[in-house]
């Protein structure tokens, strides 16, 4: 299995450097629990990754 996180750091709201770390952290946050909800029985996942107003920033990936 490999898992893979993308999160694309080129919009307006990673522009403001004093809350960049915390947009970050709140989007790994997000897909941390989203994550954990998932019934363990699936063998592979993919969703989008959004940041804190909804916009797609990346992807969260499980693949067999």
């Amino acid at each position: 299995m490999e898992f893979q996180l993308t999160i694309n750091t080129d919009n307006a709201t990673f522009e403001e450097e004093e809350d960049r770390h915390q947009e970050l952290a709140s989007i790994l946050r997000v897909t941390a629990r989203r994550i954990a909800m998932l019934p363990a029985t699936w063998k592979a996942f993919s969703f989008a990754v959004q940041d804190s107003n909804g916009n797609a920033v990346g992807r969260a990936e499980l693949a067999q």
